[in-house]
């Protein structure tokens, strides 16, 4: 009956509300661009290959961050008072799109970027498009939010061990769950498939 800390993944749950926003045609496509939702952050000095970062890129984790995971990087980026802007300003090692890093500031500007998108918290999207129609009361999970309030994209979830496997059931179930289609068997399908060589 307790709830723990899920971890990576949430970056699942998000992958999810993605879904879910594309088949209530909140969003038409994965190939947005980062700077269409947050231009404020993009200076002089920020790398020019932000600008071509999509949605798809975050969500493959092809983004091209120069990143390691639990290192330095990510270090001084959780310190940072916006982990939104301090995203945008990392630096590059790849293409945008061409080699998959795993990291949780891709994740994170998904989540921001999806908020703008929705028009809405992504804790309440999240609770009305997806947990409360697989029956997650909204006082049985947490999500912690960053400074400007975005959901934390990467980790901070926490769900009961029940509560993971209806999610799971979920995605068994090609999206389907107690006579409804809670998400499309073709986004079940996609994100369930080989994107990118890692």
């Amino acid at each position: 009956d307790r709830t723990a800390n899920i971890y990576s993944v949430t970056n699942s749950v998000v992958s999810a509300l993605a879904g879910i926003a594309i088949d209530q045609g909140l969003l038409d496509s994965l190939d947005h661009k980062v700077i269409e939702y947050f231009p404020e952050y993009f200076y002089p000095t920020t790398d020019p290959r932000l600008a071509q970062v999509t949605l798809r890129d975050l969500l493959t984790m092809s983004a091209g961050f120069l990143w390691l995971e639990d290192g330095p990087i990510e270090a001084k980026w959780q310190a940072s008072s916006n982990w939104v802007e301090a995203a945008i300003n990392l630096k590059f090692i790849d293409q945008p799109g061409t080699a998959f890093t795993y990291s949780s500031a891709s994740t994170q500007l998904l989540s921001a970027s999806l908020t703008k998108i929705t028009g809405e918290p992504l804790r309440d999207y999240a609770q009305r498009n997806l947990f409360t129609p697989l029956g997650i009361p909204a006082s049985r999970w947490h999500w912690g939010v960053d400074d400007q309030g975005y959901a934390v994209g990467g980790f901070a979830m926490n769900l009961r061990p029940r509560d993971m496997a209806r999610v799971g059931n979920l995605y068994l179930n090609q999206g389907y769950w107690d006579g409804q289609q809670i998400i499309s068997p073709e986004w079940i399908q996609q994100s369930t498939s080989a994107q990118i060589h890692t």
